[in-house]
């Protein structure tokens, strides 16, 4: 397929291409792909055949309206992508590292799971590697040792007190006297992620911070480093190594918050250098121990994949890579009739 037609924040229009190789010939005559922002009119279009197929990002009231409409079938997976709470370390606050390990302690990712992925995924639990996802050769928990994401405010309460923080579990104040205050930004119009702010805002407040909520149309604050706590997801690939030096490396590109951790750095780019897939393991586990250590980001679980289609579509499946359901889109078709 190629793209024959745009229309800015509405659809993509594809033809088949005429030059195409392959031995598999589409029998579509044209896909449109709908840009559907506002996630709760997705069921309504897929119901009124609008669109014969979403690949939404799921939520529990979403996955629910959806499953109750006619003709329907649906597909729920496990990919490459999870889901996270970032620090800016240029923020004033953020930048000092005990108060970061003091919020990541305080975050139950338990219960977060529980409020939103938990609610239609059976036995999702929190992700423990910003390097590796489950099911990935070279996982294992590297986080959960640490105490972040385990909601024990006791423990965050002491980081706070020894590092010379005063009022906490009141209004935190920093040594000089500043009230600690700062914004988590998610994406509008997505539950989940509100569901994850709010629930980070309602834990810090007892800590004595002040937490702002602030939607996002685009994440395009990311690039602009106009956040203080943000909380996105990762679009994981095979290629571990490569995507860790892009992600996590100071000029990587991609490191958004700026984690400035040289020895963290040193060890991807020696995994770069090796052949060795044990070595390789080994070194991106040694790295992600220091990130862990550096409280920058806290990954919280391995995002479930959703795929609704209408019953008559065939040849549409769930691709939990950056390519997605469009991977084999020669192959789709309609059944005959």
């Amino acid at each position: 397929m190629m793209v024959t037609g745009y229309s800015k924040d509405t659809s993509v229009t594809e033809k088949p291409n005429p030059k195409w190789y392959g031995k598999v010939k589409s029998s579509l005559d044209q896909l449109i792909f709908r840009i559907v922002t506002d996630q709760t009119q997705e069921p309504t279009a897929l119901k009124n055949h609008e669109v014969d197929a979403l690949y939404p990002q799921p939520s529990a009231d979403l996955v629910n309206q959806i499953n109750q409409i006619q003709g329907v079938q649906t597909f729920l997976g496990k990919g490459l992508v999870w889901e996270h709470f970032d620090f800016n370390l240029k923020n004033k606050f953020l930048s000092d590292k005990a108060l970061r390990l003091a919020v990541f302690t305080a975050i139950n990712r338990k219960d977060i799971i529980a409020r939103t992925i938990g609610q239609f995924v059976d036995g999702a639990t929190p992700i423990g590697n910003h390097m590796y996802v489950p099911g990935q050769p070279g996982y294992q928990d590297n986080v959960t040792s640490t105490g972040q994401g385990s909601g024990d405010i006791a423990k965050a309460k002491k980081i706070l007190t020894d590092a010379g923080y005063t009022g906490v579990g009141t209004a935190l104040k920093t040594k000089s006297g500043e009230s600690v205050t700062f914004r988590c930004t998610y994406s509008e119009g997505n539950t989940n992620r509100q569901i994850e702010c709010e629930t980070v805002q309602n834990t810090l407040k007892q800590l004595g911070i002040t937490i702002t909520l602030k939607t996002s149309t685009d994440l395009s604050e990311l690039g602009s480093g106009n956040f203080d706590m943000i909380v996105f997801a990762w679009q994981s690939n095979p290629f571990v190594v490569s995507g860790a030096q892009q992600i996590w490396t100071l000029k990587g590109g991609a490191d958004y918050g700026f984690n400035n951790d040289p020895p963290m750095e040193a060890l991807i780019n020696k995994a770069a250098a090796s052949t060795d897939p044990a070595e390789v393991q080994k070194l991106m586990n040694q790295a992600d121990v220091l990130l862990t250590a550096d409280a920058y980001v806290l990954p919280l679980y391995q995002k479930p994949s959703f795929l609704a289609t209408t019953t008559d579509l065939v040849n549409i499946r769930t691709n939990d890579t950056s390519s997605g359901p469009p991977y084999n889109v020669q192959e789709w078709g309609f059944k005959a009739s």
